[in-house]
Order: structure tokens, then C-alpha cells, then sequence
């Protein structure tokens, strides 16, 4: 990944979405080339807050982002756009002592779309876990 903008990224996958985008109908879920396009090019992080690895992007930022994506395929830019807000509620409800240990203790691999969605629902699972606390 380089320093480009999260837009610029997520235009830099376009071909590979426009390549994708029937088996991603067929399938009726991301294909595991763009789930780790996705996580190469730093898309998932974007709203999270810097101190928890995060990016912290501006609001008109991340719309441009998505948009990026949709241009090229509706349902990556959807898929963009619930991952972030969802991550970044979660990260909100979490008291500040315990997220940095949380998060960084999942880490996202390239290769295959479950091993990220596994990390998704345990990260996701810790997240519900520390708010319940809280």
C-alpha cells in the first residue's frame, strides 16, 4: 500500500471490482480477491480512530471513498461503508483502557475471505464484550 489517499486507493482497485462484479452477483458476497484488495489497500480502517490503528478520516473523505468503490461495484461500497461505521460505533462505545489491548490483538491476513470474517466476529465479539462492561 502506498501513502495515496483512501480514495485513490479505492479507486486503484476499480479494475479488479469491475472484474469481480458478477461473481460477487453470483456469489451474493464479496469474492476473497476483493475482501483482500480491500485489506491491502487499508479500506476497512477508516474511520477508526488513530489510536487504535485506525486512519481517522474526515466524513467528506470517506464518502468520496466510498463512492469510489460503488462506482465500480454497488456492493463493495456498501460492504465499505457498513464495515467502517460499524467498526468505528463500536470502537466509540468501548471504554479508552482496554480498546488498544482489544484491537491490537486481531490482526486481518490476506488470503481468504473467512479467516476475515472469523476476525470480523471475534473482534466484533470483544467490541459487544468491553461495552457491555463499560
Amino acid at each position: 500500500m502506498t501513502n495515496n489517499s483512501p480514495a485513490e486507493r479505492a479507486r486503484a482497485i476499480g479494475p479488479l471490482l469491475e472484474q469481480e462484479g458478477p461473481e460477487i452477483d453470483r456469489r451474493r458476497e464479496l469474492t476473497p480477491a476483493v475482501v483482500d484488495a480491500l485489506v491491502e489497500h487499508d479500506l476497512l480502517r477508516l474511520l477508526l480512530p488513530k489510536g487504535l490503528s485506525g486512519q481517522e478520516i474526515t466524513l467528506l473523505e470517506f464518502c468520496k471513498t466510498t463512492e469510489a468503490l460503488a462506482i465500480n461495484d454497488a456492493s463493495t461500497g456498501w460492504f465499505v461503508n457498513q464495515s467502517n461505521i460499524s467498526a468505528a460505533s463500536a470502537a466509540a462505545s468501548m471504554p479508552p483502557e482496554p480498546a488498544p489491548d482489544a484491537t491490537s490483538t486481531f490482526t486481518i491476513k490476506t488470503g481468504s475471505a473467512p479467516s476475515f470474517l472469523a476476525a470480523s466476529a471475534a473482534a466484533c465479539a470483544v467490541f459487544a464484550e468491553f461495552a457491555c462492561i463499560w
